[in-house]
């Protein structure tokens, strides 16, 4: 079984160009600083075994039989999600701070702090929250008024609540791996028809 790390553990031993991205990702999203992930077994998906029913063992008397111990379980497939965006500038405007690559450069940072924030609320809500929810594993504490709050509880562990990467992204050495449209070359923006950029 593959051990979890954390994206800044897995970055450092496999991103060799550019590990600090990682930190980027990570600056304002402390789940996505503690997840741990494990490799997918198939690239983009993954096939694990789920533990569904356990009988452990118990107490018994002194010469008595011992209980018999098993686990039923499923094998259950999960496909890896893919993190991307694009974005674009006008030539003119890029021009205006030394081209397209110098202004891109001066915004990395921000993007890549933003896509660790949606990130992070991406997993909250759309695996953990909605699986306490579904399961039906929580406890409503009252309250009155128009503010919702609400404490979400999660065991971290090896197999639980991890998350799957393909292990073959990092062939460029890179955990994050800008392309630039058009080989970087001059192009009719699709954010802004008619206009010209990069």
């Amino acid at each position: 079984m593959a051990v979890a790390q954390t994206l800044k553990e897995i970055a450092l031993e496999k991103a060799k160009k550019r590990p600090e991205l990682v930190d980027y990702l990570t600056e304002e999203a402390p789940i996505l600083t503690l997840l741990k992930w494990i490799p997918a077994t198939h690239g983009l998906w993954n096939v694990e075994e789920v533990l569904d029913e356990i009988t452990g063992a118990s107490f018994t008397d002194l010469g008595a039989p011992l209980p018999t111990m098993q686990a039923e379980t499923q094998l259950r497939q999960t496909y890896v999600s893919l993190m991307g965006g694009e974005i674009e500038v006008s030539k003119d405007k890029a021009a205006q701070f030394g081209g397209a690559k110098q202004y891109f450069a001066r915004r990395e940072n921000a993007f890549y702090r933003q896509a660790g924030m949606d990130t992070e609320l991406a997993i909250w809500r759309d695996y953990w929250r909605k699986a306490a929810l579904k399961d039906r594993l929580f406890t409503s504490c009252g309250g009155t008024g128009s503010t919702l709050s609400s404490i979400l509880v999660v065991r971290f562990d090896q197999e639980i609540n991890v998350g799957i990467y393909d292990p073959t992204q990092f062939n460029s050495g890179r955990l994050l791996d800008p392309t630039p449209i058009n080989g970087g070359n001059l192009y009719h923006l699709r954010s802004q028809p008619g206009v010209t950029g990069y």
